[in-house]
């Protein structure tokens, strides 16, 4: 699994932007990826 600590600034930004939003689908898949990046800074 690749680690993406070196790039969390470049990738939670838009992450989050994503979550902050008012339709559901989109808040799911800001989680979603939230959840990928905290999986790969992780390791």
């Amino acid at each position: 699994e690749p680690g993406l600590a070196p790039y969390l600034a470049n990738v939670l930004p838009t992450a989050l932007i994503i979550f902050d939003d008012f339709v559901p689908e989109n808040r799911i898949i800001g989680l979603e990826c939230m959840h990928r990046i905290i999986k790969h800074c992780a390791t």
